[in-house]
């Protein structure tokens, strides 16, 4: 039960779901993340870390990249979101959210990329 528990705490804060919904759409780096949200780059990362350590999300190093993505591994965290997806489906922030990620540009990631 304690897992379970766990995942209902990192999906008690609004940008956590946030997070986690647009993750459902695809899996994305922190940069696009963060475009969308557009709050600070720091907390975009503790909000991560959260989701990560509930067993929410998981991630993959591609070359200079971590790539997020939902665990889709851990039955209860898909039930979960889906339940999550049925009852928000009209909500419009996660709307705007998804209309903010349909627009970003490829080349995203590269305004943090080191020169």
């Amino acid at each position: 039960m304690r897992n379970e528990i766990e995942v209902f705490k990192a999906l008690g804060d609004e940008n956590r779901v946030r997070i986690a919904m647009m993750l459902r759409e695809r899996p994305m780096c922190v940069c696009e993340i963060d475009s969308v949200l557009d709050i600070a780059l720091s907390t975009v990362s503790s909000h991560l870390k959260i989701l990560k350590t509930s067993g929410i999300i998981k991630d993959k190093k591609d070359g200079r990249w971590v790539i997020y993505s939902i665990n889709e591994d851990n039955e209860f965290v898909t039930e979960v979101m889906d339940i999550f997806e049925r009852k928000l489906a009209d909500d419009v922030i996660l709307s705007g959210d998804r209309i903010k990620l349909s627009t970003l540009p490829e080349s995203v990631c590269t305004k943090y990329q080191s020169v």
